[in-house]
């Protein structure tokens, strides 16, 4: 869905639209009410005016000439004052109907223009006409109108804005569950917080916290399988490889040793892949070790003493490049493990005649250590995907399981570390660099 689309189908848009268009609306409604309250208003008001206009002629005997011509009849805002006479003239006045009653009338003009009138008579029977466009009607019920929206008007634009913003403040809840969730650990199924979270969110997130129980049962029966099986299937082939030594003392023809021999491979490489899925489940099984503070030279030489004759039958450079000592806080089976699965791996991946070392030291205080090889590197965007179990990188031949780094990734993260991968250049061509780092000193 490209941002256009999620701009369209957004709840906080749509919201804001209708705030906006409501406003907008309100405002338009209001506008047509001061225009015509503010005609209306005007209206009277001049009405007034012409009627004491007339007033003042009919009290005050003020002469009026028949005719009117120039700067009066120019000028819109002018009251033209007449007297009605049987005469027939060509100006507008002249075409008055002499049987039109007194009051007011408005009337157009052969011109076009539009006239507001008061006829009125006097005790002797004269007649006067009292007259003034129309159009000033119009004009002060506009300005009159626009004084009176233009702040309402400002208020209308800062109150949608303010909306606006409250809708996006209201809305931010749910950008922080929805980034909160995002960043979390493929593995974390825990409960959402619902603490200080709208109501309106509450069976929102009753729900996903209903799913992640679902789903971590789930896991956890998988879990048990994986490791009820891998624990059954050890005894028979234990029994297998007893069997498979016994016969080995036995004469036989030279074809039927070297199918031994092969058999004898893969039921060595069965009882590792069952032994790396028992340590895969018991680490996935958060079960709480014990920790204590471990040095990792001491380490260092327990894992080469056990990996060397691997290293030295690919004639693989296998040795400590650091001196420094660095104490760690963790549990000695998982310490253990960890380092063996990397070196390992580096092991099998590194070609022939190749190189690994193992450093350790400190970063910004805080503890780690790393297994740099000279083999052929990762992908970049396989990078993340050899964490998941099972998972080997397309188009390498080097045997193994898959399941190597899963286990490390899952016994550093349970220890509150971290472990990444980085490809090198040695030099002599590509590399691999594996570290486990910790967030904090220890021991």
């Amino acid at each position: 869905m490209d941002d256009s689309q999620k701009i369209k189908n957004s709840l906080q848009f749509k919201l804001s639209i209708w705030l906006m268009a409501s406003f907008l609306l309100f405002a338009a409604g209001a506008g047509i009410l001061s225009f015509f309250r503010s005609f209306h208003e005007a209206g009277e008001l001049l009405d007034e005016e012409l009627q004491q206009v007339a007033e003042l002629l009919v009290h005050n005997d003020v002469s009026c000439q028949h005719n009117m011509h120039g700067a009066a009849l120019k000028d819109e805002r002018a009251i033209i004052v007449r007297k009605i006479t049987d005469r027939r003239n060509e100006n507008f006045f002249s075409q008055i109907l002499y049987a039109m009653h007194d009051g007011f009338h408005t009337v157009s003009s052969v011109d076009g223009k539009k006239w507001r009138m008061f006829i009125t008579s006097d005790s002797s029977g004269e007649r006067f006409l009292v007259a003034q466009q129309f159009f000033l009607r119009n004009k002060i019920a506009v300005e009159s109108m626009i004084a009176t929206l233009a702040p309402f008007l400002a208020f209308t634009l800062i109150a949608a804005i303010v909306a606006c913003l409250l809708v996006r403040r209201l809305f931010r809840p749910i950008r922080k569950m929805a980034a909160s969730i995002d960043k979390r650990d493929e593995q974390d199924l825990s409960p959402i917080y619902q603490h200080h979270m709208p109501s309106e969110l509450i069976p929102f997130i009753e729900s996903l916290n209903r799913m992640f129980s679902r789903v971590t049962l789930s896991m956890e029966m998988q879990r048990r399988f994986v490791a009820d099986a891998a624990h059954e299937l050890r005894s028979p082939l234990a029994a297998l490889t007893l069997q498979a030594e016994r016969l080995e003392a036995v004469n036989m023809p030279a074809p039927a040793r070297e199918r031994l021999n092969i058999l004898r491979t893969g039921l060595n490489r069965a009882c590792a892949l069952l032994n790396q899925l028992l340590t895969l489940a018991r680490a996935q099984g958060h079960r709480q070790e014990k920790s204590e503070s471990l040095s990792l030279m001491a380490l260092f030489r327990q894992v080469l003493s056990d990996m060397l004759p691997l290293a030295e039958a690919k004639n693989i450079d296998l040795g400590i490049a650091s001196v420094d000592d660095v104490v760690i806080a963790l549990p000695p089976m998982a310490a253990a493990s960890i380092l063996k699965n990397l070196v390992d791996n580096a092991i099998r991946y590194t070609p022939e005649g190749g190189c690994i070392d193992l450093y350790a030291g400190y970063a910004h205080g805080a503890p780690f250590f790393s297994v740099s090889d000279t083999g052929p590197g990762i992908p970049p965007e396989e990078m993340n995907r050899v964490f998941d179990p099972f998972y080997r990188v397309l188009g390498n031949t080097a045997t193994g399981s898959g399941l190597g780094l899963s286990i490390v990734k899952t016994l550093v993260e349970s220890a509150g570390g971290t472990v990444s991968l980085e490809n090198l250049n040695t030099g002599k061509g590509t590399g691999l660099r594996a570290t486990v780092s910790f967030r904090e000193r220890q021991g």
